[in-house]
């Protein structure tokens, strides 16, 4: 898979186009950019993650099912988290990186970030656990 690079930066890779853009729901807040957290691609998977759980469970593999759901809802409150605190957070520091400020309270804004890292990686680890277990089991 070839890179594509910004036009401001030849250092930041970008995903390509079509992994992004018009299939992300504009509250996503969805860039291109790698470090730009785009929380369309969790959305995705919470989507792929609720059909296959009911995939699973239609099939009539409980075990499956049971890890299916724990998956679901730790990849829902990930999403949650994430734009509720995380998203806006990156919001503030990019747009003051990009106008070339810093801003006042840079450190509460860290601190606020680094208060909800922990909750967020593991409920992606969950999540990721969830579903290998269904897919073991099932």
């Amino acid at each position: 898979m070839g890179r594509t690079y910004s036009r401001r930066s030849s250092c930041v890779p970008h995903w390509p186009r079509w992994t992004t853009g018009h299939l992300c729901p504009p509250w996503a807040g969805c860039t291109t950019s790698v470090t730009g957290g785009c929380a369309c691609q969790v959305l995705r998977g919470l989507v792929t993650a609720v059909a296959g759980t009911a995939l699973i469970a239609w099939a009539g593999h409980w075990g499956a099912t049971i890890a299916g759901g724990v998956a679901v809802v730790a990849l829902a409150s990930w999403l949650v988290i994430y734009v509720r605190i995380s998203a806006p957070i990156n919001a503030r520091l990019k747009g003051a990186a990009q106008r070339g400020e810093v801003p006042v309270d840079t450190r509460q804004l860290q601190q606020s970030w680094d208060s909800v890292i922990d909750a967020r990686s593991g409920l992606q680890m969950l999540g990721i656990l969830g579903l290998c277990i269904a897919l073991i089991t099932a």
